[in-house]
């Protein structure tokens, strides 16, 4: 399906804002899902300039996409890029030194206002001095979104060999973009915007809905193959079952006296899921990441696993990328993971003849006609 089947504003609250609208629309008569989901998207008045944009594949197809190949800042996005690379780093045998359960030290930059501005959320308990694992900093780069866990990260990695002007660990990232093709993608820091100002760089961190996709599938695939980059990133993209909260422990200067702290995800999605198998619909949030910045809007990017019905490991069972960005409210943002989460979702993706994608471009197609 592509863009230009999505170009009428008042189409946006009937089909565009949300697949499973279409779903709703055209497989259930409409009804109160239909109609939430309309009040739900009626209500919202992005902050930002342009309207929310949305993406949804599965493995094989583009499921729906409403203004996906727009640019944007990335916000903090960018860091599940950064947790690639580093998950990259540590399954490389070569890094025999650079293991999950590495002690890094929290660099005096994370104090610098020109890297992390004052007003960015943060752990405060990791000051300049105190160790903590790379483990512990996935977790809290990805379920908090936290600054001072991708400059550590960062700091970690300064000793990667140059690539050209670009400092190392930015140049593995934009590397890594031009492999998955996110061909409109450039990261200039890893923390996921310019504090000097988004609009005003000779160089913009920028990404498109349909750029965070490649790379979520990139993390689906390897997660699917059961990958050691696959099975390090599993360690960290949830909480554990039953809990909205991760814990992280942070040692002093000396790596001793470690005290655990209590970080609860970001996103609105993982606290109602809390990483369980849905029982209801067989789907599973592995993977969640959220992002803002006044003009990225409220992001979010996720994967959703899919129960197969195969007979084989992993036959028939499905991974689906979803990003929604440009949004006033977190909640807002979620909201298109957290119908995709329901068992009219799964109902249609797995009952019906003719595959979701087919009915959402027919549905679109008869609606701009």
């Amino acid at each position: 399906m592509t863009n230009k089947l999505v170009t009428r504003r008042d189409f946006i609250l009937r089909v565009s804002t949300d697949f499973a609208t279409v779903a709703a629309a055209g497989m259930f008569g409409g009804g109160d899902l239909l109609e939430d989901i309309k009040k739900e998207f009626s209500s919202t008045k992005p902050s930002i300039a342009t309207e929310p944009q949305f993406a949804v594949h599965n493995k094989c197809s583009e499921l729906f996409a409403y203004q996906a190949n727009e640019t944007r800042p990335p916000a903090s996005l960018a860091k599940t890029m950064l947790a690639l690379i580093v998950a990259q780093h540590i399954a490389d045998p070569a890094n025999k030194d650079f293991k999950d359960s590495t002690l890094l030290e929290v660099p005096e930059s994370v104090l610098d206002p020109q890297i992390i501005p004052k007003d960015v959320q943060v752990i405060g308990a990791l000051k300049p001095g105190r160790h903590i694992s790379i483990k512990d900093l996935l977790l809290a780069l990805i379920s908090y979104s936290d600054a001072r866990a991708a400059e550590t990260l960062r700091h970690g990695l300064k000793n990667l060999p140059a690539e050209g002007d670009q400092e190392p660990i930015i140049r593995r990232m934009n590397n890594m973009a031009k492999h998955l093709n996110m061909d409109d993608t450039t990261y200039t820091n890893v923390i996921g915007f310019d504090p000097k100002g988004e609009t005003t760089t000779s160089v913009k961190s920028a990404t498109t809905p349909d750029d965070q996709i490649r790379l979520l599938q990139c993390i689906a695939e390897e997660m699917r193959e059961k990958t050691r980059i696959g099975n390090i990133m599993k360690l960290w993209t949830m909480p554990p079952k039953d809990t909205k909260k991760f814990t992280i422990k942070i040692l002093d200067a000396q790596k001793q006296n470690g005290k655990q702290h209590e970080l609860e995800h970001t996103s609105p999605s993982v606290k109602k899921s809390k990483g369980q198998t849905l029982k209801n619909s067989g789907q599973q949030l592995i993977f969640c990441k959220t992002g803002f910045t006044t003009m990225a809007g409220r992001c979010q990017q996720a994967l959703i696993r899919i129960e197969g019905e195969g007979e084989g490991e992993g036959e028939g069972e499905e991974y689906l990328a979803v990003v929604s960005m440009g949004h006033d409210t977190r909640e807002s943002a979620a909201q298109m993971t957290d119908h995709c989460m329901t068992p009219e979702f799964r109902h249609a993706l797995a009952n019906q003849h003719q595959s979701l994608y087919k009915v959402i471009k027919e549905q679109a197609s008869c609606a701009l006609a």
